[in-house]
């Protein structure tokens, strides 16, 4: 029932989802460092929500689907396609219209001059640049925030932990995804994994990022049933059938 849905989010807190394309990952890591420094609210940003274990469609969806506020970043670089899963504009807006109820807030922020997707409502849209506006945006942003939790009945006093983002965000980059976790063969693991503890520390740094992975490739990636990395379509090794 509707009143018990209502019940369990008294005096919780305003779950808000940050989307962006992958090329955008900076001035949203910006963004989630500026409401994770107020405290009271449950943020979802790649770089603190994923990891690399996850099945990322089944991570994103979900929280979409669970989110009070929905911040899209949009700019030129939202309607290129991501190699991978990612919380960019266009999937999010996917997920969002599939989803019922649709009742979250979406909050287009611009960060360019591009024409915006309609489903967007253009009308509702915030110009986030210059980067000279940006501080006086982020105080009424704050504000509207505060004041739509307090419509909800959500608290604004409750304290959340909110997570540093991982440094580089190397973990995190669609890019670097394909490149550091799923592009080596077999082979190139065996011919690296002999060097281990030899000649370790006169590899280059690109061969010993191939070590690192085979290392964690054999520690956590595979276990008895077979691979779990959950990403067949870009996971190379011949153990992978999920």
């Amino acid at each position: 029932m509707d009143w018990q849905a209502e019940l369990t989010r008294e005096n919780s807190s305003l779950r808000v989802f940050i989307s962006h394309s992958s090329r955008d990952v900076a001035q949203a890591r910006q963004l989630y460092r500026l409401l994770k420094s107020e405290g009271w609210m449950d943020v979802w940003f790649v770089e603190t929500s994923l990891k690399v274990s996850q099945n990322w469609d089944a991570e994103i969806r979900s929280a979409v689907g669970n989110a009070d506020v929905i911040i899209v970043f949009w700019s030129k670089n939202s309607p290129r396609r991501e190699a991978y899963f990612y919380p960019n504009p266009n999937f999010v807006i996917e997920i969002y219209e599939s989803s019922s109820p649709r009742d979250a807030l979406i909050i287009p922020l611009r960060l360019d001059r591009s024409v915006i997707s309609t489903d967007l409502n253009p009308e509702r849209v915030i110009d986030y640049f210059p980067h000279a506006r940006r501080g006086s945006i982020n105080l009424e942003l704050v504000k509207g925030l505060k004041k739509f939790a307090g419509e909800k009945g959500l608290s604004t006093e409750r304290r959340v932990y909110n997570p540093e983002p991982e440094q580089g965000g190397q973990v995190w980059s669609s890019v670097r995804w394909r490149e550091q976790w799923f592009m080596p063969d077999e082979e190139d693991i065996e011919q690296q994994e002999p060097r281990v503890g030899t000649g370790y520390r006169f590899l280059s740094r690109p061969a010993r990022r191939r070590v690192e992975f085979a290392r964690y490739f054999r520690s956590v990636h595979v276990s008895e049933s077979g691979c779990s990395c959950h990403q067949p379509q870009l996971c190379r090794f011949s153990m992978c059938d999920v």
